[in-house]
């Protein structure tokens, strides 16, 4: 019977306590926060808001002769918040999870709520068709009806650089050797997309769309050989077939959800595969020499067609495509590697400062040496990345030249040159100035003496082109690294011996 009894004052004094706690803690009626995603055609591309952060209004109708009331999230505000303004000139995508969407012209003639759903967020329209009522609603696109105010939006930004879309938060880049094609978010996300049905409740226009799951590169971009370029940094060669979708205000790889950066088309070639045509012959117990010939586009190669004996356009395989960023060490590892930024490590956002870093793959010097070949890398005055051999250090062009002549004379078998000087000279005067044009004549000299001597196959390949932009005292100069037609096309020549 005692046992009993000191059972039951065990228990009744864990609960004492286990009230005494709560008594001593703060009761909160704190609201978990709900979400919705805003996107496409918006600064930034992508914006966040808590519903719950957005005052409420009480909205009454009548449906099917019941009256209906509740609370909910009157839409213009909300649109109110976006900081892109939200003109008449927009329509906007409701979303919901599967996909299933309304599109909506602006302006709103009546007015349409979002609500909270149990956790989930769905739409009232009250005097717009029943396709506005979309549940569980994933994102509400912004696009607008003429892509040409965001590109306004975006020249009028500070520090734009004229005739150069700088801004990729804006929209995807589509990129031929002749010019840089912007398709913006909100753009790109209706074009996922097919129309279903077409509504109309009074003034109000609402549009029922349907996922276009069978959206495909080429049919996106309208151009073949495609090759995609992720924000992260790699690259998918051959890519016209791949299915794409959308999330959160981005373009991404249907399979795998990668973010897309943007797509450079008409090429099945990058500069990542000269390290394939060196292997090549290496493994054919060929003798190889690569030329880089720093900062050289396919826009030189063909404005100096006429002056020019080798690095001529016409003498070329074709463009191939660099690197993103298309700047010297980034492009430079995944030359000697094969592989992508992704792959290599080595990639650097605009204004970042350049470590020399050693590639996280194996370099072509190291596969040539183990296959017993003598091997030779004639550099400037220093490292822009670190390479399984030391390269032999050069003063400037016409030093690099002779040191990759000497090499020639030494019966080298794999011979890797990389002149520095076009791109400098790009650099501070453009790449379509009269001293680029001497300076590429000079080194086209040196190629065409080299390869003359040489008894194997010569590879040359640019690491990256350039664009001609103008400073404040309109004064021409060059730039590269901003995923542009003018510094992602360069020229690719092979020539036997």
């Amino acid at each position: 019977m005692k046992k009993k009894i000191s059972l039951v004052v065990l228990i009744i004094l864990v609960l004492v306590s286990v009230l005494a706690l709560f008594a001593c803690s703060p009761i909160t009626n704190e609201i978990p926060p709900l979400y919705i995603v805003f996107d496409g055609d918006i600064e930034g591309g992508v914006y966040s808001i808590n519903l719950y952060d957005v005052a409420m209004t009480e909205y009454i109708y009548t449906e099917e002769g019941t009256e209906v009331t509740g609370d909910g999230w009157e839409l213009s505000k909300l649109l109110e918040y976006l900081t892109m303004r939200v003109s008449d000139n927009y329509l906007f995508i409701t979303s919901a999870t599967d996909g299933v969407s309304a599109l909506i012209e602006l302006p709103l003639t009546d007015k349409m709520y979002l609500y909270d759903d149990g956790s989930k967020v769905s739409a009232k329209g009250p005097n717009y068709p029943k396709c506005t009522g979309i549940k569980n609603i994933s994102e509400i696109t912004i696009i607008a009806k003429d892509s040409e105010d965001i590109l306004e939006t975006i020249n009028s930004l500070p520090n734009t650089k004229p005739n150069l879309i700088t801004q990729s938060d804006y929209g995807i880049k589509i990129l031929t050797s002749e010019k840089t094609d912007l398709k913006t978010f909100g753009e790109s996300k209706l074009k996922l997309f097919s129309l279903s049905a077409e509504n109309l409740m009074g003034e109000n226009k609402a549009n029922k769309y349907l996922p276009n799951n069978a959206m495909t590169v080429n049919s996106f971009t309208g151009r073949d050989n495609n090759i995609i370029y992720l924000e992260n940094g790699d690259i998918i060669k051959n890519a016209d077939n791949i299915q794409l979708g959308w999330k959160h205000g981005k373009i991404i790889v249907k399979d795998t959800k990668a973010p897309i950066l943007g797509f450079v088309t008409n090429t099945t070639r990058t500069i990542l595969d000269a390290y394939s045509e060196i292997k090549i012959s290496i493994d054919n117990n060929e003798k190889v020499m690569l030329i880089l010939p720093d900062g050289f586009s396919w826009i030189q190669a063909n404005a100096l067609e006429n002056d020019l004996d080798i690095l001529k356009a016409s003498l070329s395989k074709g463009y191939a495509s660099a690197t993103h960023r298309a700047i010297s060490p980034v492009a430079l590892a995944s030359i000697v590697t094969g592989k992508s930024p992704y792959i290599t490590g080595i990639n650097f956002k605009e204004g970042e400062s350049r470590a020399v870093l050693k590639p996280n793959a194996q370099d072509i010097f190291e596969y040539a040496t183990s296959k017993d070949k003598i091997v030779k890398y004639i550099e400037g005055t220093g490292n822009l990345i670190i390479t399984s051999v030391e390269p032999v250090y050069s003063l400037n062009d016409t030093e690099i030249y002779n040191n990759a002549k000497a090499a020639i004379n030494e019966g080298i078998d794999f011979i890797f040159v990389h002149f520095h000087e076009i791109d400098d000279v790009n650099h501070e005067y453009g790449p379509l100035s009269k001293e680029a044009k001497i300076k590429c004549m000079e080194i086209d000299s040196y190629v065409k003496d080299l390869k003359m001597q040489f008894d194997g196959k010569v590879i040359i390949v640019s690491d990256h082109g350039h664009i001609t932009l103008v400073n404040e005292n309109d004064k021409n100069y060059g730039d590269h690294g901003y995923f542009d037609h003018q510094d992602m096309y360069v020229p690719y020549f092979v020539f036997n011996k």
